[in-house]
């Protein structure tokens, strides 16, 4: 846990979930990590790049998970 400016540059997470509770996601995750409605990588990385400047000073937790 840590505020999310501490958070490397190049790491775009597949989802975000904000403090007001709202889940953020690329694509919509199925079985076996199958994925559909999958946003462009460099919109998606903007999206993020976007919610992390707002939120930089905000506390984040990554998570890996594996389905």
């Amino acid at each position: 846990i840590r505020p999310i400016h501490f958070f490397k540059a190049d790491c775009i997470p597949f989802a975000i979930v904000t403090p007001d509770g709202i889940w953020h996601e690329r694509a919509e995750m199925g079985w076996w990590g199958m994925t559909n409605n999958e946003m462009d990588e460099s919109i998606w990385e903007k999206e993020v790049r976007a919610i992390f400047k707002k939120h930089r000073d905000d506390l984040g937790v990554a998570v890996d998970c594996h389905i």
